[in-house]
């Protein structure tokens, strides 16, 4: 999840954060790429019992 926090909050680059996280780059596209299929799944799961 860190990943896509530096990503979309920092706006950094996957080079940026491989760097910054001491990881290859295509770490950080496989963990941002799984972080967002979860977080979509989750989000999909819970659309309907927000009580707003």
């Amino acid at each position: 999840m860190r990943t896509v926090l530096l990503h979309y909050f920092f706006d950094m680059s996957e080079r940026e954060i491989a760097t910054y996280c001491n990881i290859p780059r295509t770490t950080v596209q496989t963990r941002r790429t799984s972080s967002m299929k979860l977080l979509k799944r989750y989000l999909e799961g819970h659309a309907y019992d927000y009580k707003g």
